[in-house]
């Protein structure tokens, strides 16, 4: 009878971990009648592979991504003759944590960029790890984005 107790202990905490462990591969690419122009793509901070169809990034970017994480907020950055904006969420305390990018509006003398950041659930199971959720997006080549005021509207889930 121990055994099987056992057994099944060590089953339901395999589960566990491979359930939080498994990662999410989104894509999302705008579309224009929301107000994101085609070129527009949207990714998370574990997409920078081609096995989705994501938006290949440098590894100059990426380490750019990397060191600039930790804190809240959000910055504009070339690479490539191309632009992005990429938006942060901070150090968060464990898993479940999530930002993307909603819609991006260019007006004026105005970047409109509205963000959508999740918490989990009270009951939900994450991983007990610091984690750094980011999104970025590729921005209209056609835009100038210099002297251009960013304003983030952010939606709690």
């Amino acid at each position: 009878m121990k055994k099987i107790i056992i057994v099944l202990m060590i089953l339901s905490v395999s589960l566990g971990v491979i359930a939080c462990s498994e990662a999410k591969k989104s894509v999302s690419i705008g579309n224009p009648e929301e107000g994101m122009e085609k070129e527009e793509q949207v990714i998370k901070d574990d997409d920078f592979d081609d096995d989705q169809g994501a938006l290949l990034i440098s590894d100059d970017l990426r380490e750019k991504l990397d060191g600039n994480r930790r804190d809240s907020g959000y910055e504009l950055i070339e690479d490539d003759n191309k632009k992005y904006i990429v938006v942060y969420m901070g150090e968060q305390s464990s898993g479940g944590y999530s930002i993307s990018i909603e819609e991006i509006k260019y007006e004026e003398d105005l970047i409109i960029v509205n963000i959508i950041e999740e918490s989990p659930g009270k009951d939900m199971m994450v991983t007990m790890a610091l984690t750094y959720p980011y999104a970025v997006a590729e921005l209209d080549s056609n835009e100038d984005t210099t002297n251009r005021e960013v304003i983030i509207n952010t939606n709690r889930k």
